[in-house]
């Protein structure tokens, strides 16, 4: 018998046994991917018999605080988050921390190296530590990574701000910057 039979035949044979993967239990919070679980709550793993991989399934732990600032996009494409702190200093891939405290924490398809199947690049400021004043985020699309001449992305930026959240949609254009920005104080 195939070794996906034998283990497919035992977890058939548990008692009450509940399919999780996307369940919303204590336990399938903690763990991601395809298993199942008997009525004493131990887990078997079954990626084996699963299409898709844990990794595929997993999505970044976003980090947030007093300023926390979120793009998402549907595309293949790197797209690069920058926020300006009030002392003008730039948070982004190329600078990922500055001494105000912000950071940029997940940076998503950067240099095309990778692809995401949801992408997502995060830049937040812990609770306590970001300075009053005014903040400016900014979207570049920085590398058309699927092969097609794109010259622009569809986004969604959120910023939540001392638990305000705000979300704007917007497009990336290669080679330009909105002007402005998407501005922002912190009192």
């Amino acid at each position: 018998m195939p070794a996906s039979a034998a283990i497919l035949g035992s977890c058939m044979a548990l008692s009450a046994i509940a399919l999780l993967g996307f369940s919303t239990s204590a336990t399938a919070q903690t763990h991601s991917g395809c298993y199942v679980e008997d009525d004493s709550g131990q887990l078997y793993d079954l990626s084996i018999l699963c299409e898709t991989s844990n990794s595929e399934l997993a999505s970044p732990v976003l980090q947030t605080g007093d300023v926390q600032v979120t793009l998402r996009w549907d595309t293949s494409d790197d797209l690069d988050l920058v926020v300006v702190d009030p002392a003008g200093e730039q948070v982004s891939y190329l600078n990922p921390t500055v001494s105000s405290g912000g950071q940029l924490d997940v940076d998503a398809n950067a240099f095309c190296e990778t692809a995401s199947a949801a992408p997502v690049e995060n830049i937040f400021w812990p609770t306590g530590g970001a300075p009053a004043g005014q903040y400016s985020a900014y979207v570049v699309l920085s590398i058309p990574c699927s092969g097609a001449a794109i010259t622009a992305v569809d986004y969604s930026l959120t910023i939540l701000n001392q638990g305000q959240r705000e979300t704007y949609e917007g497009v990336a254009r290669l080679d330009s910057v909105q002007e402005d920005g998407y501005a922002f104080a912190l009192e």
